[in-house]
C-alpha cells in the first residue's frame, strides 16, 4: 500500500491493544536511503512531550492510525532521528530544483510505501502546474532543497518517466509476491 506522507501528520499512535500513546507531529526522512526513518510523536500528559518513534518499531502504518508493538517503542533515544532531521530536513514544503539549479516548485507531498517506508514518488506544485516525479529521478535531499535530474523539467518527461518507472514498479510487485 502506498500512503501520502502529509496524511501521517496528526495521526494517532496506538499500541497493539488500541491504547492511544500519542500523535504524529513530524516526519523524519533518511535522504541517503530515500526512506521514512521515523516520527516525532507528541505524548499527552501534564506537559506535552515529543519523543522519537523509529519506523522499524511500527507494526502498521494505516490511513487512520499508526500501530506500534508496545509503549516501549516510543521514547527511545531520539539522537539518530534528530541527526537525520538536521541533515535532510522536513522534505515536504521544501523547494524542488533541477541539477542545473532551475526551480521547479515545492514538494507538496511524498508517497511512501507503507510496509518499507520507501519514498516512491514526489508530488510537486508550483503556480503553473502540478507534477509527480518518481524517486528514480532524485539526485539529492537537503534541508533547503530537493534536487532532481534535469530531465524532469523537459516537455518529454512524462514519456521518459513511464519508460523508466514501469520496469521498476513491475519488479517491486514481483519481489513482493
Amino acid at each position: 500500500m502506498v500512503i501520502e506522507a502529509a496524511q501521517l501528520v496528526g495521526l494517532e499512535v496506538a499500541g497493539e491493544q488500541g491504547k492511544k500513546l500519542g500523535s504524529v507531529e513530524t516526519l523524519v526522512f533518511n535522504g541517503q536511503t530515500t526512506r521514512l526513518a521515523g516520527f516525532g510523536v507528541n505524548r499527552p500528559g501534564l506537559l506535552t512531550k515529543t519523543v522519537g518513534l523509529p519506523f522499524e518499531e511500527t507494526l502498521l502504518l494505516g490511513p487512520d492510525k499508526i500501530t506500534v508493538n508496545s509503549e516501549a517503542a516510543l521514547g527511545q533515544s531520539t539522537k539518530t532521528l534528530d541527526e537525520l532531521f538536521k541533515k535532510y530536513g522536513r522534505v515536504i514544503g521544501v523547494t524542488a530544483k533541477t541539477e542545473s539549479g532551475r526551480r521547479i516548485g515545492k514538494i507538496a507531498d511524498v508517497f511512501i510505501e507503507a510496509e518499507t517506508g520507501l519514498i516512491v514518488r514526489f508530488y510537486l506544485r508550483n503556480a503553473l502546474k502540478e507534477q509527480i516525479i518518481p524517486r528514480q529521478f532524485l539526485v539529492a535531499l537537503t534541508p533547503q532543497q530537493v534536487v532532481f535530474k534535469d530531465v524532469v523539467d523537459q516537455p518529454i518527461f512524462d514519456q521518459v518517466a513511464t519508460l523508466e518507472v514501469a520496469p521498476t514498479e513491475k519488479s517491486l510487485a514481483l519481489s513482493n509476491e
